[in-house]
């Protein structure tokens, strides 16, 4: 087990690190899984030896990466664990430290179930909710975000003359053998998803304060588009990931705010899509063990996104809970992987 301690986050992925700052109380905990171990058992406590009556014993199945149940009383503690059922099970890891202070937020994680309870069923839910949609509506028009709006209203009718669609693209000709048609189609793609899902969610937006049905029908013109794209074919996010997150980060808005636009049959055709997107997408974290071994920026954007796309799909698809179950105890345990307790490019609790 000592072998995989390291200053490198790319090698040494435990937290919390020895003689750290706890990010959250009830704190999450990552460790290197053992090929073979069936379950692991965590030891947390005040003294050094976890010994102590005050010391906790855990049993955790599944993934390395588990957050505690109990809250914490601000002090220093220790931890240790080890696997069980892959022949060692009397081979206990370090010992390590860490620090639970005053201001150490407290952040109990609900389950995904209860998660999509809270959602509810009514649409818009995502960043703008029903509850407060009419005084958006109002500000936009004759308050304090009239002069923005125009802009965008003015970018949206610049965006929607441009009319600019793309089909399903091509798969990525061979890296090695043809380089650079594979970087030209590579860039026209990436652009063209980014735009195309851009276009998607302004028209909604301008749709859903505005009610202008030129700008809704547009919205799920784009929406169709993406989601009848093959979710394991050419913008498979294990083939080219680019167009695979801007489907699964920009339709879910499109879908929020033009959703009373679209038929029962188109609605049925886009949560079927989005949630194929966001069950390949924790598919992809599943091979790369992601919050534990995988490190990997698309996949730090992804987990946001894989989020957005719930709070859209929730009580609409059967795996959402599933998808919160994973996203959260992975924020709490692992952000941020780099640039410390602030955060760096697409990470931090901060």
């Amino acid at each position: 087990m000592r072998s995989f301690r390291s200053p490198n986050p790319l090698i040494d992925g435990r937290r919390p690190f020895n003689g750290s700052v706890a990010d959250i109380n009830p704190p999450g905990f990552v460790w290197h899984p053992i090929e073979g171990a069936s379950r692991y058992e965590l030891r947390v406590g005040s003294d050094p030896e976890l010994e102590s009556a005050d010391t906790r014993s855990y049993s955790v199945e599944g993934r390395a990466l588990w957050v505690s149940p109990d809250a914490l009383e601000r002090g220093a503690y220790y931890w240790a664990w080890r696997a069980l059922g892959a022949g060692q099970d009397d081979v206990w890891s370090e010992t390590f430290s860490f620090h639970v202070k005053e201001g150490t937020a407290e952040l109990r994680i609900p389950s995904g179930e209860t998660v999509v309870s809270r959602i509810g069923n009514g649409h818009p839910r995502h960043l703008l909710t029903e509850s407060r949609l009419e005084a958006f509506r109002e500000d936009c028009k004759r308050g304090s975000r009239a002069g923005e709006w125009r802009r965008l209203r003015n970018q949206a009718r610049d965006r929607l003359a441009e009319d600019y669609i793309i089909t399903e693209p091509p798969f990525l000709p061979d890296r090695k053998r043809e380089s650079e048609l594979w970087g030209k189609i590579r860039k026209e793609v990436t652009g063209g998803s980014n735009q195309m899902g851009q276009d998607a969610q302004l028209f909604a937006l301008v749709y859903l304060v505005d009610g202008e049905q030129a700008f809704g029908e547009a919205a799920v013109k784009r929406l169709l588009e993406f989601t009848s794209w093959d979710v394991d074919g050419s913008t498979s996010t294990f083939h080219h990931n680019a167009p695979h997150m801007a489907t699964i980060n920009l339709c879910p808005r499109a879908y929020d705010w033009a959703y009373d636009l679209l038929s029962e049959g188109e609605r049925q055709i886009v949560v079927a899509a989005l949630g194929a997107r966001g069950n390949q997408t924790m598919e992809r974290f599943g091979r790369a063990n992601y919050g534990v071994t995988g490190y990997d920026n698309h996949s730090g954007r992804l987990l946001g996104f894989l989020g957005e796309c719930g709070i859209a799909l929730a009580g609409e698809h059967e795996d959402v809970a599933s998808w919160f179950d994973f996203i959260l105890p992975s924020t709490v345990a692992m952000y941020p992987w780099w640039g410390g307790r602030e955060g760096g490019w697409a990470q931090g609790v901060s």
